[in-house]
């Protein structure tokens, strides 16, 4: 039986976001994540510029949220 096990994570605000960009490539810009979304426009099917990546640990939170990353000609924080 498993214990009470307690996780945290670390959801980070991505904005700046082309509206070519999809879910696999932001999770790949971001390296190792537990997950990453990016919000869509239903009626248009673009990335509505901003979306959400969410990290398992607190140091890779951290590090990207203090350290912005520049991919695809943008900043992204």
């Amino acid at each position: 039986m498993a214990g009470n096990v307690v996780r945290n994570l670390y959801k980070l605000y991505v904005g700046n976001l082309p509206w070519t960009i999809g879910h696999n490539e932001l999770r790949n810009t971001f390296g190792h994540v537990n997950s990453a979304s990016v919000v869509f426009d239903r009626k248009r099917g673009l990335s509505k510029n901003f979306g959400f990546v969410i990290f398992s640990n607190r140091e890779g939170y951290l590090k990207r949220h203090q350290h912005p990353c520049t991919q695809i000609g943008r900043t992204y924080y």
